[in-house]
């Protein structure tokens, strides 16, 4: 048994990933709704002082007519008019502004979104709180397999996700996330709450996590291997296109001192 203990501490070493809560932009957010408060609120404002400035101006207007000064009524006209592109520079440039805020945020949105799909984080959340939760009650050899299990499932879908496209390898790592898992989970727990046959259902619960591990390593190994390819067959093309020829791997690449040579 003692033997074991290093193994099981091994196995929670990458337990912090369990407790990792999706960090939201509050502030950005906030600034943001702000800024197009701040955006609502001049326009108001302006408007409002326009139309009362374009009330008076009328006023004025309607009594210079009436007393026959062209003159006033021409500065009048010219009042009215100087208020009207004023408030309409003033509306387009506001809304310039709140067209390149709401770019912004959708650049700083899609950046997070990119992250966050990525790392497929909303599957990763529930995963860790399922792993928790059901962890604490597990025996420690079966909370070890549902850790590696959970962990090797969460490396899954990073890797899956990264491409942007849901093949094979990304639907059994989302499978095994929403549904493998809590269905193998959800059923030991009901076995232990009739208390009959619990010790082959520890065996069924562990071959079944073991099984989920092993599919889960292979596929984030197959992914760790075609990005390895994808970058050997960069550096050949690079090789060919600038001149380099031949096919030496980097460790085999030789030193300054002897290409000067």
């Amino acid at each position: 048994m003692s033997a074991q203990l290093p193994e099981e501490d091994h196995a929670w070493q990458d337990q912090s990933w369990l407790r990792e809560r999706r960090s939201l932009s509050l502030v950005g957010q906030a600034a943001f709704a702000v800024g197009r408060a701040g955006d609502t609120l001049g326009l108001i404002v302006v408007g409002g002082l326009s139309t009362l400035l374009i009330g008076v101006l009328l006023v004025c207007l309607l009594i210079a007519a009436l007393n026959g000064s062209l003159i006033a009524t021409l500065l009048m006209l010219a009042a009215i008019a100087g208020v009207v592109f004023t408030f309409v520079s003033f509306r387009r440039r506001t809304r310039q502004v709140a067209v390149r805020r709401e770019t912004q945020a959708v650049l700083a949105g899609s950046d997070v979104n990119a992250e966050l799909a990525s790392l497929e984080a909303e599957r990763i959340q529930k995963l860790a709180h399922l792993t928790l939760k059901a962890g604490a009650s597990l025996s420690p050899p079966l909370r070890q397999k549902l850790n590696a299990a959970a962990t090797s499932t969460r490396d899954a879908l990073r890797s899956t996700a990264a491409g942007g496209v849901l093949t094979r390898e990304a639907h059994d790592a989302r499978q095994a996330a929403d549904d493998d898992l809590p269905s193998a989970l959800t059923a030991y727990q009901s076995l232990r709450v009739t208390g009959s046959d619990l010790a082959y259902g520890e065996v069924l619960l562990a071959e079944q996590l073991s099984l989920i591990e092993r599919r889960m390593r292979a596929i984030s190994d197959a992914q760790a291997q075609q990005h390895t390819r994808k970058l050997e067959a960069g550096r050949r093309y690079l090789s060919v296109k600038y001149g380099e020829g031949g096919d030496l791997k980097p460790e085999e690449t030789p030193p300054d001192d002897q290409r000067a040579r």
